[in-house]
């Protein structure tokens, strides 16, 4: 699905030289000053959801394209903690396969045509909104840098009713006597002198409330009483009424009803855990008598159950390896003869110390002409396929694949020329043959020299009619 280089290009790389054309290269292209809103849909979405999906803060992803082999190195982090880095092949099985492969697609039909590397950088959130910057890079030297902010931003916290917060004020500003209007007529008309609160005459100055040097306005409202609150000489507090004022000037309204909880926290003790919760239960309901039964008592044996009713049985059974049933693409050997050979390999990966105890797969790809034979392995980690050295996880004799191959041999037909074995924890290995092509399972850059061919036939004859077609073409470039 990806495009192959030129010899020229592949030989620009393995040189160190950075990709050119005859032209001078073109400066770097950037869209819009302004981030664009990236598309809840489509490839790039795709790739930051994965990149992110994790928990990560920041990411990563580097995508190079070399002949028709595409590669990622995948960066993560969270807070301060240095990035974990992973890399890999983009293949079929990678998880990032398909979204790739569409971003790919994506630029081969646009103007510019196909990038040779893609790099995006996932900035951490803000307020719901993440940065994201794409760099292309072309085969010409050119590059475009685009901007975008992923997610929506957060609503800001509603606002407290308006006025709340101003009446909660009041109650501790000194007020006029109860029933007294909060605003004076004139009161803020230039020269006129703010009201004064004077006792009544026939009241005793002693017990009568103090008196307040001026009246200050009460806060604009909605039209609705606000209480406050006055200190009187003796310590006391008495309420006084405002009258109906008119709404501000922003015409919202403040509630008819402030409830005073909201403004203070109640201080709750943490409830008890572990055998204080239960000693605190135990207390509220009633200490329970003596011999009383309690959940310790209760049967620990089950006799019966009951199924849920969603359950439906696997429509095939998982049976055990057969003794009878060939394996997967082989012409002689049983399943079981296959795995009892590779039984030292799964205990090798999984077992006691095992090599592979990090991972949930191992793949292992062989391909084999004559005595030749090499090996691809990957294996799966965290959601993501990593290749690792073969024969640092498993050595060559435990996987048997000369013997393999050669009790596979049925004259005429030949032997398998490709081999593919899947090893997971506390399963089975799984194991395909492939007799025609030793590309069956991989696609790879190049074929095999045409000696290995010639050696393959030698060593396991074939009919005219079970040699491949790219097998006699090999086989004509070498004779003649």
């Amino acid at each position: 699905m990806f495009r192959k280089n030129s010899a020229g290009e592949e030989a620009g790389r393995e040189a160190g030289e950075p990709e050119r054309s005859a032209a001078p290269a073109a400066p770097t292209e950037r869209g819009a000053d302004e981030a664009r809103e990236l598309p809840g849909e489509g490839p790039l979405a795709s790739i930051v959801e994965r990149l992110t999906a994790r928990g990560a803060d920041r990411a990563v992803l580097t995508l190079v394209q070399r002949g028709n082999t595409m590669t990622h190195q995948t960066e993560q982090s969270v807070g301060d903690v240095a990035p974990s880095v992973e890399s890999g092949t983009v293949d079929q099985d990678s998880p990032l396969f398909d979204a790739v492969a569409d971003l790919y697609s994506e630029a081969m039909t646009s103007p510019r045509g196909a990038w040779h590397r893609a790099r995006i950088e996932v900035g951490p959130e803000r307020d719901g909104v993440r940065p994201v910057v794409t760099t292309y890079g072309f085969a010409d030297g050119a590059e475009t840098v685009d901007t975008w902010h992923s997610g929506r931003p957060t609503p800001e916290a509603p606002a407290s009713a308006v006025g709340t917060q101003d009446a909660a004020e009041d109650r501790h500003a000194p007020a006029g006597p109860a029933g007294q209007a909060a605003a004076q007529p004139g009161a803020d008309e230039p020269g006129a002198e703010p009201p004064t609160a004077e006792p009544p005459a026939d009241r005793d100055p002693v017990t009568a409330p103090a008196a307040v040097p001026a009246a200050e306005p009460a806060p604009v409202t909605s039209g609705v009483p606000v209480i406050t609150e006055v200190e009187d000489s003796a310590g006391s507090t008495a309420a006084a009424a405002t009258a109906p004022a008119a709404p501000d000037a922003g015409g919202e309204r403040v509630p008819d009803h402030v409830d005073h909880e909201e403004w203070h926290e109640d201080v709750e003790p943490a409830a008890p855990t572990g055998p204080a919760a239960a000693t605190a239960a135990a207390a509220a309901a009633g200490t329970a008598a003596a011999g009383e039964d309690h959940d310790t008592s209760a049967p620990e044996t089950a006799v019966t159950t009951d199924v849920s009713p969603s359950y439906r049985a696997p429509a095939e059974l998982l049976d055990r390896p057969s003794p009878e049933k060939l394996a997967d693409g082989n012409l002689v050997l049983k399943e079981v003869e296959v795995l009892r050979r590779l039984a030292d390999a799964q205990r090798r990966l999984f077992g006691e110390d095992g090599t592979a105890m990090d991972v949930s797969t191992v793949l292992v790809r062989v391909r084999a002409l004559g005595t030749y034979y090499d090996a691809l392995t990957h294996v799966r980690k965290n959601g993501f396929w990593d290749q690792r050295r073969t024969f640092d996880l498993v050595p060559e004799e435990l996987l048997h694949v000369q013997e393999l191959k050669d009790a596979s041999y049925v004259e005429g037909a030949g032997a398998p020329v490709a081999m593919m074995f899947r090893f997971r924890p506390g399963i089975p290995p799984e194991v395909s043959f492939d007799y025609a092509d030793e590309e069956a399972f991989v696609r790879y850059e190049e074929r095999l020299p045409a000696q290995n061919y010639l050696e393959e036939l030698r060593m396991y004859p074939r009919t005219g009619a079970n040699i491949p077609q790219h097998m006699n073409e090999a086989l004509q470039d070498w004779n003649y």
